[in-house]
């Protein structure tokens, strides 16, 4: 699985928000970003454990807590 995005103005403030899912070695992170290319602050995350084995692709900025 390669990392995947869309971009979408979910606030109505003119800016886009970047939705974006990738993965790590067990599990899925979706997350939405503020800015694009995650230049912004990481709005929301969810991390989805799989179960099984898949391999990662997710950056340190994608799967890090807070």
């Amino acid at each position: 699985m390669s990392g995947a995005e869309a971009r979408l103005d979910v606030d109505g403030d003119g800016a886009l928000e970047e939705f974006r899912i990738c993965a790590s070695s067990e599990g899925l992170h979706l997350t939405v970003w503020s800015g694009i290319g995650m230049t912004g602050r990481r709005l929301w995350h969810r991390y989805f454990y799989l179960g099984y084995d898949v391999e990662p692709d997710c950056s340190e900025a994608e799967v890090a807590g807070g």
